[in-house]
């Protein structure tokens, strides 16, 4: 199992910071729809219910444009694309926008250490912001 770090950057939840377990082809839903992993804001227009996804294939992150505006790093996609730490993902006419980062698999540590790992890294993303 890895992990998936959002920072959302602008938008309604500006500031915030949401972690996502994430199984090998697991697909973590991005949209307004309430059964999305990673909610939206619902009152833009331009954000579909099931707007974009987050893929892990066991090595690497994809995301998959559903339908709507989307942007990475400023550049309009139309596909899949390899997400790199650091990406900045917008989506919808408001420009609702996020970065991506992943967590190393710390499985092997006892649960102890796996949570203190993880705070510390919650800990420097927040200060990042």
């Amino acid at each position: 199992m890895a992990s998936v770090l959002i920072k959302f950057i602008d938008g309604l939840k500006s500031g915030l910071v949401e972690i996502r377990e994430i199984e090998q082809y697991q697909r973590l839903m991005i949209g307004k729809d309430p059964s999305c992993d990673i909610q939206l804001d619902a009152e833009d227009e331009s954000v579909i219910d099931f707007h974009c996804s987050i893929v892990y294939d066991g090595h690497a992150y994809h995301f998959q444009k559903i339908d709507g505006q989307t942007k990475i790093n400023g550049s309009r996609i139309s596909h899949s694309i390899r997400l790199k730490a650091g990406d900045r993902i917008s989506v919808g006419k408001n420009q609702t926008l996020f970065s991506f980062d992943s967590i190393p698999q710390i499985t092997e540590l006892p649960e102890t250490e796996q949570y203190k790992i993880k705070r510390g890294l919650f800990r420097r993303v927040l200060k990042r912001g």
